[in-house]
């Protein structure tokens, strides 16, 4: 922020960032149930009167001045970025399915009369 308004860019739109905080420093919602995507992990959060230095934010811009060997379109935004928005998905079908996995093992009943 820039005193009570949005920090603008050269265009004077708002800046926009990647935060990453600790799990435990946002309350998260259950508002969330669209069809087919239970495993994704996905919820709503909230996230009050916190401080996140720069250092664990990021910026949701195209790179300005890339080096030599990312100057083509594939390149344009920071790798890591991509990349860190797809391991929460990863991780929340991980873990619905070893939750499964567990469920079935306890409370499955082996059929003994299947050919081998």
């Amino acid at each position: 922020m820039d005193g009570d308004q949005p920090r603008g860019n050269a265009q004077g739109r708002p800046v926009q960032r990647f935060m990453f905080l600790p799990a435990d420093q946002a309350t998260i919602l259950d508002t969330w149930h669209p069809l087919g995507m239970r495993g994704s992990g996905s919820h709503d959060v909230i996230v009050a009167d916190l401080f996140i230095p720069e250092r664990h934010t990021a910026p949701l811009v195209p790179l300005e001045k890339p080096g030599t060997a990312y100057k083509g379109p594939l390149y344009r935004l920071t790798v890591w970025v991509p990349i860190a928005l797809l391991a929460p998905v990863a991780l929340g079908i991980a873990r619905a399915a070893l939750d499964d996995l567990l469920t079935l093992a306890r409370t499955k009943t082996p059929p003994y009369n299947q050919w081998c």
